[in-house]
C-alpha cells in the first residue's frame, strides 16, 4: 500500500511539471487508488458510498466528506480553508486527457466559487458535488 502511495504521488508531482502532455485515463486511475488506499482508511468511510460517488450518489455522511477534503489535501487543491483555483487548473492541465480540459476547467472554476463552508470538509462536500451536478461527463475523483 504505502509503495503504491509513494508511486502515484511520484508520478503526480512528476506531472505537475510536464505541462506538455496530460495523462491518459487509466494513468490517473493508478494514481487515484492511491489516494483512496489513503483516505478511505484514515477516514473509515464505506466503500459503498466511494463506488456510489461515481454514479452521482453524494450522501450527507461526514466521514465521506472528510474523505473528499483529505484527498483534496492530499492534491494540495484545498488550502487556507478554500477550494486552490490555481492550483486545480494547472493539475487540469497536466493531468486531464487534452480532450477533456476545457470542459473541466469550466467545472472548476464554477465549482471553486460555490464551496462556501466554513468547514473544510463541507467544503470539500460542496466541491466535489458541484463538479458532478456540473458536469457528470468529466467527473473524475479518487
Amino acid at each position: 500500500m504505502f509503495k503504491t502511495l509513494v508511486t502515484g504521488i511520484a508520478l503526480l508531482l512528476a506531472s505537475l511539471h510536464r505541462v506538455e502532455s496530460a495523462m491518459t485515463m487509466e494513468q490517473m486511475t493508478k494514481i487515484a487508488s492511491g489516494f483512496r488506499n489513503v483516505c478511505q482508511p484514515k477516514t473509515g468511510v464505506d466503500m459503498a458510498i466511494l463506488e456510489g460517488m461515481q454514479k452521482g450518489e453524494f450522501p450527507e455522511d461526514r466521514k465521506f466528506q472528510c474523505y473528499l477534503k483529505c484527498v483534496m489535501g492530499m492534491l494540495r487543491t484545498l488550502r487556507n480553508g478554500k477550494v486552490d483555483l490555481d492550483m486545480l487548473l494547472k493539475q487540469v492541465d497536466t493531468m486531464v486527457p487534452e480532450n477533456l480540459q476545457e470542459r473541466t476547467r469550466h467545472v472548476a472554476r464554477h465549482c471553486s466559487t460555490v464551496a462556501t463552508s466554513n468547514d473544510m470538509c463541507e467544503i470539500a462536500y460542496q466541491f466535489v458535488k458541484c463538479n458532478w451536478d456540473t458536469d457528470a461527463e468529466v467527473f473524475f475523483f479518487p
